[in-house]
Parts: structure tokens; sequence; C-alpha cells
């Protein structure tokens, strides 16, 4: 009987480790990161990048508008949704910025969006 029961839940658990797993594994950057936004005009506000900017804050599916401020260039981008109730996350802005409009890092601290927590 024990032997049983031992099995059923070695296969419990191997069932629910590979729901999980396959969970992980359709989280692709792009939920995480977001994408590039070409909507002129289309975004929630804007955020001027000058020389000492360290760092930003936004919200997860939030879209901002970044303009260097030496170079005038910018760029839209649209954050992605996963940071939804899990705290947030954080990544470099220079990966994901148009070459040669950043000038050095800038540290996008993604908060999760409250309206869905609730």
């Amino acid at each position: 009987m024990k032997t049983v029961i031992r099995h059923v839940v070695i296969a419990a658990l191997a069932a629910a480790l590979n729901i999980a797993s396959s969970a992980f594994a359709a989280v692709s950057s792009r939920d995480l990161l977001g994408e590039s936004y070409d909507r002129p005009g289309t975004y929630e506000r804007s955020i001027t990048i000058g020389p000492n900017t360290k760092w930003i804050n936004v919200n997860a599916g939030e879209i901002v508008r970044f303009v260097d401020q030496a170079s005038g260039k910018s760029f839209i981008w649209k954050f992605g949704t996963v940071a939804k109730g899990d705290g947030g996350y954080r990544f470099d802005l220079t990966t994901v910025a148009p070459p040669g409009i950043l000038n050095g890092p800038v540290i996008a601290y993604v908060a999760s969006d409250l309206r869905d927590m609730f």
C-alpha cells in the first residue's frame, strides 16, 4: 500500500513540475522586456535621458517615448507585462534601444501594474 501511495505522489509531483516548466518556457524575452512600438504620437509619457541619467521607473505594460537629450533622437517602447503581480524586474535599456540613441547604461526598473493586483 505504501508503495502505491508513493508512486501516486511521485506521479502527481512529476505532473505538477511538467505543468510549471511549460508555463515558464512560454515566457519570451518580448513578454518580459517588451517591444518596440512604432506608432508615433501614441505613448503614455515621455522620458528625456540626459548624460547623468542612470535609471528610470516604469510600469509593466506602459508605453514610453524615450528622448536622448544629447542627440534629440527618440524611440518608443512598450514594456512587457510579465511583471504583473510579481514585484517587477529590471534590465538595461540600452539592450533594446536602437543603435546610437543611448550612450551609456540606463537601468529600467519595471514595476508591477497595480491595476492588475486587485
